[in-house]
């Protein structure tokens, strides 16, 4: 491939995106969330997350794979642990397990 075909792919590509994200944001103040069917996309959403997490703690890929099973399950206990006393803080939590997992594998 050329340099300009490449430059066309991610071009359509962007505007691809930006089209459906606009039609999104014109789109959702006529949504109500609160039916039941949206609260099973919710649910749907949270059990996905929650798989993969799980599965990079249990099952990891590439760097990860290196670092044991124990190493890992202090760094998530860690996380959790600031989550819930920084009062929900996603940040809080994600930066206390990174920093955990450093600090246990250097």
């Amino acid at each position: 491939m050329t340099d300009v075909t490449l430059w066309y792919l991610v071009i359509g590509s962007g505007l691809a995106t930006m089209a459906w994200r606009y039609s999104g944001a014109l789109f959702a103040a006529s949504i109500n969330v609160d039916t039941p069917f949206y609260r099973w996309i919710s649910c749907v959403s949270y059990a996905m997350v929650a798989g993969l997490v799980a599965r990079m703690i249990l099952m990891p890929n590439g760097e990860l794979a290196g670092v044991p099973l124990w190493i890992r399950l202090l760094a998530t206990a860690a996380a959790f642990l600031i989550y819930a006393l920084a009062g929900q803080r996603v940040f809080a939590g994600v930066l206390a397990g990174v920093t955990t997992l450093i600090i246990a594998i250097a």
